[in-house]
Parts: structure tokens; C-alpha cells; sequence
């Protein structure tokens, strides 16, 4: 396994190339206090100039480790073969599960979604976490826009203007009834409360990331019932159950995403009693 097991292949050589680091000069004990002064000023230069750049080819690396599986086939520092993603890229690339999947999901939709190199002039200077602030928002009909539009914008600035486009989207268009919240619609809130391990939090944390991303939503109650209705849309259930749990989810489908669904239950596996339930709870 070499030094460079994560950032390694094409994409490292364009880094190089682009950036000039394979010749970065080298801080030395022999050096004068104004001849180390004056390297240590260009290793800066020529490092953060290119920040954006290296988070992605990192990032590239750590999605094909991923998607690949290519840990499987990896032994650890102990001497065990890695038991999964997350125990890898904790031992060798230093990265916690939550900011391992930010490299994976980053990658995905701008180097795959939006088909950016990693030697992209927008992505070559854009910190990472103002690509992860855009990453509900942006898409191909608006990433040039934003990423040139952001350019001298701080990390809330960022955030609040991604917070009014997403409830520009949920306005209705020209001409379309907006919803509204009548007193029989309105539900009354029940405060819950969990406790858990680190690693428990780290998963709720990243699972509420990826259903805040989905949904638009950044309100845990919202993000927490899309959670757990999924899960019990995949759970083994009695036809019974799973007629009260389809009217729950899509409840909660439509008050999230904003919809109208029509759901015909299949008559060959509920009898007539069950569909006409339904049809009233519905």
C-alpha cells in the first residue's frame, strides 16, 4: 500500500501539474529564520490556491473506495481486513463516518451530477463547505450562476440565500391555490427525548443530513417522521398494519413535499372492508 493509497491516479497528477506541489520546497532545521519565513509563505500560496481542488480529488478517490468496495480487499494498520467503509476511512484517510459520506455525496453531484473535473476552474477555489451549503439547491440549469454569484459571499450568506430559494420553490406557480393550515389540519407537538451513544448521534445526524437534502425541509420533526416512515414502509407488516402505515407516510409525503397522491390499495391483497378504511382514513 503506498503513501498515497486515497489520492492517487489521474486526477493527483492533474493536482500536480496544476498546482506545482510536487516541487513544493521543504521546511529544513538548517534554514535562516528570513529564508524559512519566505518558503513557508509559499507553501501556503501554492496549497490553499488549490484547496478546492484537493478536497475533490480526495473526495473522487474516496467515492470509488466506496462504490467499489475496494476496502474489502484492504488490511488495516492492525493487520485485520477492514470490516466496513466507515472503519477504513477512519484508520487511513482520518475522516469520521458523517465527513466521509460529505466527500462521497459532494462528489456525486458536482463531479457526477454536474459533470465537474476536479481540475475545474469552479471548483478549484470553492471550500468545501460552501459546496456542501449549495448542495440541496444546485443543479445544471443553475450551477454557473451560483458558483460565480458566491464567489465573495460568506458561509451565511450562503446559507440564507439557500434558505430563500428553497421557499421560493415551495411557492405555488402563477395561478395555483396556496396551501393552508386550517385548525382541523393543525396537530398539536409532543417533545421527545433519546439518549445515545456518539457513534449512535453521528448516524440520526447523518440520516437527518440526507432527508433534509431529499425533502427541503429544516425541520427535524418533518426530517424525523420521512426517517421513520421509510423505515416502516420497509419493515414486514400485516395487511392491516400496513394500511394504517401507508396513510401515515402519505400523509407525511404530501405535507413535505408539498403533493397530492392518489394510492388505489391492491384488492387481491386486501378484501373489501380494509380498501373502504382506508379510502376513510385517507
Amino acid at each position: 500500500m503506498t503513501d498515497n493509497t486515497i489520492v492517487e491516479g489521474a486526477s493527483l497528477e492533474i493536482f500536480r501539474q496544476k498546482t506545482g506541489t510536487s516541487l513544493l520546497p521543504q521546511l529544513r532545521e538548517d534554514m535562516t529564520p528570513e529564508v524559512r519565513q519566505e518558503t513557508v509563505r509559499e507553501i501556503i500560496t501554492k496549497t490553499s490556491s488549490v484547496q478546492g481542488m484537493a478536497n475533490f480529488i480526495l473526495a473522487e478517490s474516496i467515492y470509488e473506495v466506496y462504490s467499489k468496495e475496494y476496502w474489502k480487499d484492504w488490511v488495516s494498520s492492525d493487520g485485520e481486513v477492514y470490516k466496513s467503509f466507515e472503519d477504513y476511512a477512519q484508520d487511513e484517510a482520518g475522516l469520521e463516518r458523517r465527513k466521509a459520506y460529505y466527500f462521497k455525496q459532494l462528489y456525486e453531484k458536482y463531479c457526477i451530477e454536474l459533470d465537474l473535473g476536479v481540475d475545474s476552474e469552479y471548483l478549484k477555489h470553492l471550500e468545501w463547505s460552501k459546496a456542501s451549503a449549495l448542495v440541496t439547491v444546485i443543479n445544471l440549469g443553475n450551477y454557473q450562476e451560483l458558483l460565480n454569484k458566491i464567489k465573495g459571499m460568506s458561509l451565511t450568506e450562503i446559507k440564507n440565500m439557500v434558505r430563500e430559494m428553497k421557499i421560493k420553490d415551495l411557492e405555488p406557480e402563477e395561478g395555483e391555490e396556496k396551501p393552508t393550515i386550517t385548525p382541523e389540519k393543525r396537530e398539536d407537538f409532543v417533545k421527545m427525548k433519546f439518549n445515545m451513544s456518539d457513534s449512535q448521534a453521528e448516524t440520526v445526524e447523518m440520516a437527518l443530513e440526507i432527508a433534509e437534502n431529499l425533502s427541503g425541509s429544516n425541520k427535524e420533526g418533518n426530517l424525523l417522521s420521512l426517517i421513520c416512515s421509510d423505515f416502516a414502509a420497509c419493515s414486514p407488516v400485516t395487511p392491516s398494519m400496513a394500511r394504517d402505515k401507508l396513510a401515515a407516510m402519505l400523509q407525511n409525503i404530501e405535507e413535505n413535499f408539498h403533493v397530492k397522491l392518489q394510492v388505489e390499495l391492491d384488492p387481491e391483497y386486501y378484501d373489501v372492508g380494509a380498501v373502504e378504511e382506508f379510502n376513510a382514513i385517507k
